[in-house]
Order: structure tokens, then C-alpha cells, then sequence
């Protein structure tokens, strides 16, 4: 086996374990996940695959700071700014959340859950309308997805966003 083929063989096992670990909720993740990104420290999934790892153990910052550092890296890999995105929106950072979400749509993205989740990045901001005309394209492409536009429509409330200073009104349907 030469050397090259070992590494392949070493970074493949680690990334596949990783990603069985985080599945199963499991510690050792990070651990998978710090090997791939030492054998590969050029990698922007790599750097990716271990911010996703912090965010579980309660340690976002750490987690957004490897995400950011994954999409400098390689400011075209569109998974690494749709996972970037989610990090931002899970500390709260909705703006810079709406414009890594739209980057990675440039990027040829815009499935189903990158739009729920510029729908919720929406709503979240108070964009009320341009949310729920995105929640509507996205039932239209998937009938099975109108829970979710009805959980987020129906269900969510300012301050789940933070965002106590928005009236009813705004919520209506």
C-alpha cells in the first residue's frame, strides 16, 4: 500500500466513523473528526465536519469559528455555507445567517431543508411575508413539508428568536 493510499484508506475511516458517531450522538465524534482535519488541514469539509462535532457539546463559538475558517478555505463549497449558515442561526447571528444561506443558493443549492431554513432565518429577522412566500414555494414543490410551514407559521413565537418586540399581527396567516 503506498503512502498516499494509507492516508486516503486513514482520512476515509476516520470520516466514516465521524459521521456514524455524530448520528448516534456519540463523544468520540470530535475525536474522528480532529484526525481528518490534522491528516487534511487543507481540507474545507474537514474543518467543517469538526465544527459540526463542537456544536453537540455545547461549545457553538468554537463551532462557528472552525465553520468560518472552513468557508474561507473554500468559499465555493456550497454544504460548508448552508452548515456555516445553521450555525449563525443557532447563535443568533440572522443576518449573516440570511447571507451564507443565499451564497450557497448561488451556488446551485436551494433543496428543501436549505429553503425551510431560509424561511426560519426569515422569520426569525421579521420578514413575515418574503418567509412565508418562500414556506409556500416550498409546498409546492413538497406537499409532505406543509407540517413544517404550519409548525413555524402556527407555532412559533417571537421570543423564540429572540425577538419579543414583534406584535401578533405579524404572525397571522
Amino acid at each position: 500500500m503506498t503512502a498516499p493510499t494509507m492516508l486516503d484508506t486513514f482520512v476515509h475511516d476516520h470520516w466514516e466513523a465521524a459521521q456514524q458517531a455524530m448520528k448516534g450522538k456519540r463523544p468520540d465524534a470530535l475525536n474522528h473528526a480532529q484526525a481528518v482535519a490534522v491528516a487534511t488541514p487543507e481540507s474545507a469539509r474537514s474543518l467543517m465536519l469538526c465544527g459540526m462535532c463542537f456544536a453537540p457539546l455545547g461549545l457553538p463559538e468554537t463551532a462557528l469559528a472552525l465553520l468560518r475558517r472552513a468557508s474561507m478555505v473554500d468559499p465555493s463549497d456550497v454544504l460548508v455555507k448552508v452548515r456555516l449558515s445553521e450555525a449563525l442561526y443557532a447563535v443568533g447571528q440572522f443576518a449573516e445567517s440570511e447571507i451564507a444561506i443565499r451564497a450557497a443558493f448561488r451556488g446551485g443549492r436551494g433543496l428543501g431543508e436549505d429553503l425551510f431554513l431560509l424561511a426560519r432565518i426569515l422569520w426569525a429577522q421579521g420578514k413575515i411575508s418574503e418567509s412565508k412566500a418562500i414556506l409556500a414555494e416550498l409546498v409546492s414543490r413538497n406537499s409532505n413539508l406543509d407540517w413544517k410551514r404550519r409548525i413555524l407559521e402556527y407555532t412559533a413565537e417571537p421570543s423564540d428568536f429572540g425577538l419579543d418586540h414583534f406584535s401578533e399581527s405579524t404572525r397571522q396567516p
